[in-house]
C-alpha cells in the first residue's frame, strides 16, 4: 500500500503539532512536512510531490486563498481555520474539505479519506482500492473488493463480506458519498450493494451469494446505467 505524503502549512505551532500527531496515527500516511509560511510552502511543492495539503487560512506572509491560486491544478486540498467566513470562498477553488478549529481525529480521518477520493477521481492514485472506517474504537481498512454490500443500522451502518459482519460508525447515507459509485450503488433505503458481486437480479431483487436484497421503487430508474453493464459481462 502506498504511503501518502500531507502538507502542513499553519503558522500556528500548536494547531500544527496536534494535526501533525493525527496524522501520524494513520499507517498509510508518511510524516508530515510542516510549513509555517505560504513562501516556504511553496519551495516545499518544487521539491516534493505532495498527496494532500492541510492549509490554514491566516498565515504572515500572503492570505491562504492567494496561496491556494499558486498551488498545482486539483492538488487535494483541506482548509484549516477557526473563521467560518472562509468557508463559501475556499470551496469556489474545489478543495477536498473545510476543517473547522478545533477539530476531532476523527473528522480529520474523513478530510483524509475525501483528499483521498479526490486524487482516486484525478487517477493520480491508482492504487487506492481501499477506505478507512472507525468500527467502534478502533480505525481500519477495508477494501473494496471484500464488501460484498452495505446494510442501514441505525446511525452506524454494517459491512457485510466473506460472510463476516462489521458494524461502522458511518449512516448508510455518509457511505453513499464516499464509496466510489463506479463500484457501489444503493438500491434502496437500508442497502448499498457492490455491483460487481451481484450474481442475478430481477426488477425487484438483487442476489449477492446467498443474500437476496430488495430493489427500492424510488432507485429502479438511477439503476438503469448498472444492468447495461451488467448485461454486457
Amino acid at each position: 500500500m502506498k504511503n501518502y505524503l500531507p502538507l502542513i502549512v499553519e503558522d500556528d505551532e500548536s494547531s500544527a503539532s496536534i494535526l501533525s500527531e493525527f496524522l501520524q496515527k494513520l499507517p498509510f500516511l508518511q510524516k508530515p512536512i510542516v510549513c509555517k509560511t505560504a513562501f516556504e510552502a511553496l519551495g516545499e511543492l518544487k521539491q516534493n510531490l505532495f498527496d494532500m495539503v492541510f492549509l490554514d487560512m491566516h498565515l504572515p506572509d500572503l492570505s491562504g486563498e492567494e496561496l491556494l491560486q499558486l498551488f498545482p491544478k486539483r492538488l487535494p486540498t483541506i482548509i484549516t481555520t477557526s473563521d467560518p467566513n472562509f468557508a463559501v470562498n475556499c470551496f469556489d477553488f474545489d478543495v477536498a474539505d473545510y476543517l473547522m478549529k478545533p477539530f476531532s481525529f476523527l473528522r480529520c480521518v474523513r478530510a483524509v479519506n475525501r483528499a483521498l477520493e479526490m486524487n482516486v477521481a484525478d487517477n493520480s492514485v491508482a492504487d487506492s482500492h481501499s477506505i478507512f472506517l472507525k468500527a467502534g474504537r478502533q480505525l481500519k481498512q477495508f477494501h473494496y473488493k471484500d464488501i460484498d454490500y452495505v446494510e442501514a443500522f441505525g446511525i452506524y451502518s454494517k459491512l457485510i463480506g466473506h460472510q463476516q459482519v462489521t458494524v461502522v460508525n458511518e449512516t448508510i447515507t455518509s457511505l453513499e458519498q464516499r464509496l466510489p459509485k463506479r463500484s457501489f450503488a444503493r438500491v434502496q433505503k437500508s442497502y448499498i450493494v457492490n455491483v460487481e458481486k451481484i450474481a442475478a437480479y430481477d426488477t425487484k431483487y438483487l442476489q449477492l451469494g446467498t443474500a437476496k436484497i430488495p430493489i427500492g421503487l424510488a432507485y429502479r430508474n438511477s439503476l438503469q446505467g448498472f444492468w447495461s453493464l451488467l448485461d454486457k459481462n
